[in-house]
């Protein structure tokens, strides 16, 4: 299962699931760490990701 995890998400959520073996990739290790919320989903729909997030502004965009 992979995650691609919004800048919001803490460090230790991070590498908790990463020691569960859960593949992560942040927002900064792809360079893109101040898209829109908008962009952010699309970029895990084109990325074939699970989007982890704690902002609650993505419940008003699905």
């Amino acid at each position: 299962m992979k995650f691609l995890v919004d800048q919001c998400v803490s460090y230790r959520t991070i590498k908790f699931l990463r020691s569960l073996g859960f593949k992560l990739t942040k927002l900064r290790d792809v360079d893109l760490p101040s898209l829109s919320d908008p962009d952010v989903l699309k970029l895990a729909i084109k990325r074939d990701e699970i989007l982890l997030t704690e902002d609650n502004g993505f419940g008003n965009i699905l």
